[in-house]
């Protein structure tokens, strides 16, 4: 698979240990958060759900049951040095997933809560950016934070470079600066195969392919252009004992795929560095590590599609 980048390096924060699975790191100023999957087991429920840690297994926010639901904790971002969003999954007594909605916690204060946009049962992948909702990057749709429409967009044509090999573009990262120009990064995916008649609570699912995507943008986050191929390629390869560890711990008790994946979370840069927080195929928490000069290099050589 063509793809821009081939020199960056890669940092593990932590990964599946046998017991607990992390995954889907995100850092701000030396600060990490990271999404840990664990085995909830009483007398009603045999089943993993997901906290949200910090880089010394503190819980930031817990996992929990109660008179209804399960309620999962994921994918956290920052957005600022103490606030950042996550994604609350809530599954019914009979582990059948009901909804997800974005929500967002501050470190500090120790305040979470959801946003309270009912647009849909499954939100996710929000971007929120100062005083706007990033809601979707294609169709591009941004809401004001009190959801009324700040702009929102058609399907753009455009983009079927892109959809028609990748899938679908999907939000992930924050806005980044190189060079006097914005920059964020969206990710997509496509099914490889599907287990015929896979159940929805547990058990192997089939394979999916994940994509990063490089996407230039305003300063209030309208796409302006975006590369052709993808960031980075297959991670299929990269360290698949691991990975078939996890699935197997992880499909007794849990619906689950087989992922090639970098799923990216959020972007930090320095005078030296881009560094990409993220997770790789859903049993490592990590960060990918790119040389600021390589990176302008290689998107000065390469193939934009105006939007």
């Amino acid at each position: 698979m063509s793809h821009l980048l081939t020199d960056y390096h890669i940092e593990e924060i932590k990964s599946f240990d046998g017991y607990d699975n992390y995954l889907n790191a995100t850092g701000r100023k030396g600060n990490l958060l990271i999404r840990k999957e664990v085995l909830i087991r009483d007398e009603e429920v045999d089943f993993i759900l997901s906290d949200i840690v910090d880089e010394n297994n503190n819980k930031i926010l817990s996992s929990y049951k109660d008179t209804f639901y399960l309620h999962s904790y994921e994918d956290p971002r920052y957005i600022t040095e103490n606030k950042f969003t996550y994604c609350l999954c809530y599954f019914d007594k009979h582990t059948e997933i009901m909804g997800t909605k974005m929500g967002y916690c501050n470190k500090k204060t120790g305040k979470h809560d959801l946003y309270n946009f009912a647009k849909w049962e499954y939100e996710k992948n929000w971007q929120v950016d100062n005083s706007k909702i990033v809601y979707s990057i294609e169709p591009l749709e941004i809401y004001k934070k009190n959801f009324k429409e700040l702009n929102i967009h058609k399907p753009n044509h455009k983009w079927n470079v892109w959809k028609e090999k990748y899938g679908i573009p999907r939000l992930s990262t924050n806005m980044f600066e190189i060079k006097g120009k914005l920059y964020t990064i969206f990710h997509s995916k496509i099914f490889k195969s599907r287990v015929k008649d896979a159940s929805i609570l547990r058990g192997f699912a089939g394979e999916q392919q994940y994509f990063c995507g490089l996407a230039e943008v305003t300063e209030n986050y309208i796409p302006v252009s975006y590369y052709k191929l993808p960031l980075f390629p297959s991670f299929n390869n990269y360290k698949p004992e691991l990975r078939e560890e996890f699935i197997n711990w992880r499909q007794k008790t849990n619906s689950t795929w087989r992922v090639d994946i970098v799923f990216p979370t959020n972007v930090e840069t320095n005078n030296d560095n881009i560094i990409i927080y993220c997770g790789i195929n859903d049993c490592i928490a990590g960060k990918i590590v790119i040389d600021i000069n390589y990176f302008i290099k290689s998107i000065a050589s390469s193939e934009f599609i105006a939007l």
